[in-house]
């Protein structure tokens, strides 16, 4: 179907038309629907179609048929993020699980689309929400709570200046108050209720006004009558299939009440053939009903008996169909659960898969940045070295010898620690590091280690303290444990000041052995200790002679010390300066 407007137009003009002809928005709102179907920049319209669509449905009492609807809708609604299409889907939702029978479902649903026509501060949504909440404690039996659900959308409405929008919640505040048996306050209610739908020219209100006047009313009093002829004549003024029903079957029984049997008898024809006529089952079952003690009261058993079987037999049929209707609700309702679960675990399985793949792309760009700082730096030492040996070539004297010996061996010295590092990171990366732990003396691991990097500490004129040569006692690998010591006393070097001393030191503690690194350096902040240890983390000191640095010395160094069951820490000396302590145990683990 194609239409001469727009489809805003059009959904514009079905929404006037949703409760007086529902059978023709719901074509409307599908025609716009297919010619959407294809623009997802209209998205939000299509969405709109399909919601009209369902609230269609409803109104011509196919229950399930739009509680289905609108449960498959409600995953796109929710994930496209209107929060006004939610609120009014949520709205449909809890009124159709009110129609089945599921007010506590209901209620969940009413509370859903308040909370979001809260956020956005639309107070027609709000109380729309407070109101059907009200219809749905009402067929709980708790007319108490309903009541407080309509003053609550009165007073919403109230402090918004929306009063012409308030009868509805007038109305239903009066029957609450005829259940509860209050009514005096009821017919205020119905006062305020009768004067803003005058004023709006709210025609269906106006009927439903008379109707409750009639109910509140001695029931064989003119005053009752009155108000159910005036209701009566309304509806032919404008027709409304349930109230031309309803109507005429209140006139009916008023006109029991008073006596007047055989007009009573005409006004209950006269109902019955109005619902039956707009189906209209409630009507019909009613019509019978009352129909059958009508004739019963005038002697005519015989129909009487029919119009009673008959409503018997819609009562059942109605019942019947309330089950099923109620059950095929839950079904569609635990399908759309387990269908919405299903979403959630796949949402959380892609925020799981995007954050990998952000950590994986961080990881990638470290390493490129990484891969560039140690390329540079080993450039740099390689054309160092080739500088030196240019040098060499033209045969210097002994004194520019020693010199241009010593560049070679730091530079060596700090390729080969930067290497190692290197090596080290991916083996630990990938879980390829091996390490075999044995019984050693620490302190001729830890001379080696001050041998290797006193290159580096002489480069800057730093003193390395003398290390005691009483043999200790460790469990450990080795060349692990060299790495170890090489990566904090090279760290410690680093950021040592000219002419600072630096100490290694072992000391037994009990069945561990302590390893201390201490320098002269400005220490590491307490509030970055913590980032210490991460991979390629770079802190705020930087490297007294401009050296660079990767940040993989301490890492490297905390993950070895911990495979091999020890534990790594940073301190900040009292007389200022940074201390790496390393705890490794003394001896082999006892596996008796």
């Amino acid at each position: 179907m194609k239409h001469d407007h727009a489809p805003e137009r059009t959904l514009d003009e079905a929404e006037a038309w949703i409760y007086t002809d529902p059978s023709r928005v719901r074509d409307l709102a599908l025609a716009v629907e297919a010619d959407l179907d294809d623009d997802e920049a209209r998205r939000a319209l299509r969405l709109r179609a399909k919601l009209l669509a369902v609230i269609a449905d409803a109104a011509q009492g196919n229950t399930t048929q739009a509680l289905s609807s609108g449960l498959t809708l409600l995953p796109d609604v929710t994930h496209f993020g209107d929060p006004v299409l939610e609120s009014r889907l949520t709205n449909v939702l809890g009124g159709l699980t009110d129609e089945l029978g599921l007010q506590e479902q209901s209620l969940r649903w009413l509370t859903r689309s308040r909370a979001l026509a809260e956020e956005l501060g639309d107070a027609r949504a709000i109380a729309r929400s407070w109101g059907n909440a009200g219809v749905a404690w009402s067929r709980l039996g708790d007319e108490e709570r309903a009541l407080e659900c309509y003053r609550e959308a009165i007073g919403v409405l109230s402090r918004a200046g929306l009063e012409d929008a308030q009868s509805r919640h007038h109305h239903n505040a009066a029957i609450s108050l005829r259940a509860l048996g209050r009514s005096d306050e009821a017919l205020a209610q119905l006062d305020r209720c009768e004067a803003i739908a005058a004023l709006a020219g709210e025609h269906v209100t106006m009927i439903y006004v008379h109707l409750e006047r009639a109910r509140l009313s001695d029931p064989a009093s003119d005053e009752a009558l009155q108000h159910a002829a005036t209701a009566v004549s309304r509806t032919e003024e404008g027709p409304h299939a349930a109230l031309m029903a309803e109507a005429r079957l209140l006139r009916a029984r008023i006109q029991r009440d008073r006596g007047d049997l055989n007009g009573a008898l005409q006004s209950a024809r006269d109902g019955l053939r109005q619902a039956v006529r707009f189906a209209s089952d409630e009507w019909t079952r009613a019509g019978h009903r009352l129909l059958s003690e009508l004739l019963e009261a005038t002697g005519q058993h015989r129909e009487a008996l029919q119009h009673l079987r008959l409503c018997d037999a819609l009562e059942r049929a109605w019942e019947t169909r309330r089950r099923d209707a109620r059950l095929a609700g839950l079904r569609v309702m635990h399908e759309v659960t387990q269908l919405e679960e299903r979403n959630r675990r796949l949402t959380a399985e892609r925020t799981r898969l995007q954050e990998a793949n952000d950590a994986l792309e961080a990881l990638r760009q470290a390493q490129r940045a990484l891969v560039s700082l140690a390329s540079h730096d080993l450039r740099s030492r390689l054309a160092t070295v080739h500088l030196v040996a240019q040098a060499l070539e033209l045969g210097p004297g002994p004194e520019a010898l020693a010199r241009h010996s010593g560049i070679l061996m730091r530079s060596a010295v700090h390729m080969t620690l930067q290497l190692d590092n290197l090596l080290d990171a991916c083996r630990l990366e990938g879980a390829e590091l091996e390490l075999n732990a044995e019984p050693l003396d620490a302190t001729t691991v830890a001379w080696r280690a001050l041998d290797n990097v006193r290159p580096l500490a002489e480069g800057k004129g730093l003193r390395l303290t003398p290390l005691d040569e009483t043999p200790c006692p460790a469990f450990a690998d080795p060349g692990a444990l060299k790495r170890v010591l090489e990566n904090l006393l090279s760290n410690a070097i680093k950021f040592s000041p000219r002419r600072a001393a630096i100490s290694l030191t072992l000391r037994p503690d009990g069945d561990r052995i302590l390893l201390l690194v201490e320098d002269g350096g400005p220490g590491i902040p307490d509030a970055e200790r913590a980032r210490a240890f991460r991979r390629f983390e770079r802190l705020s000191p930087r490297p007294t002679g401009g050296e660079p640095s990767l940040g993989l010395g301490l890492y490297v160094a905390h993950e070895i010390t911990a495979r091999m069951g020890g534990r790594l820490t940073l301190s900040t000396r009292p007389e200022g300066g940074c201390r790496a302590t390393v705890e490794l145990p003394s001896r082999p683990p006892d596996i008796s």
